[in-house]
């Protein structure tokens, strides 16, 4: 793979972080193809995904934590952490293979997407049979089911 710039964070914990995905508000459309989320889009001095490819090679060299940062409309942020994520390459539709163990304060809904493949708008892997989850949730993910996450 060649190399590639990359945001790293330095406040949870006083690790050094590599954020995959920022969301800060609607300016980017996070309803993308497969090619897109694959590759990765956006501007790292905004919103972006740094794509499957490269969270899939990241993953595959060592054992990653992975925090997700949720931030509420009262400026408030709370976070989660899983001490084993790593997801599979595009021949297995970059299944979601591991999380490791949960730490947080709020529901573990990632446990659902264990096992699961990634799921676009064009490339329908989730297993709700009657509507595909990434069409009707406007956004991409390891879905399950469309019943949440």
């Amino acid at each position: 793979m060649d190399p590639f710039l990359s945001l790293c964070k330095g406040e949870i914990d006083g690790n050094g972080w590599i954020v995959v995905h920022r969301r800060l508000n609607d300016s980017e459309n996070f309803k993308r193809n497969w090619i897109d989320f694959r590759n990765g889009f956006g501007d790292l001095n905004g919103n972006f995904f740094i794509g499957l490819e490269k969270l899939h090679r990241i993953t595959q060299t060592d054992i990653y934590e992975l925090a997700i940062e949720i931030g509420f409309h009262d400026d408030t942020f709370t976070n989660v952490r899983y001490n084993h994520f790593k997801i599979g390459d595009e021949t297995k539709q970059y299944k979601l293979e591991s999380l490791g163990e949960f730490r947080g304060m709020i529901d573990n809904e990632m446990e659902r997407g264990i096992g699961q493949k990634f799921t676009t708008y064009d490339r329908d892997n989730d297993l709700d049979s009657y509507v595909n989850c990434a069409a009707k949730y406007y956004g991409a993910w390891w879905y399950k089911d469309c019943l949440g996450p």
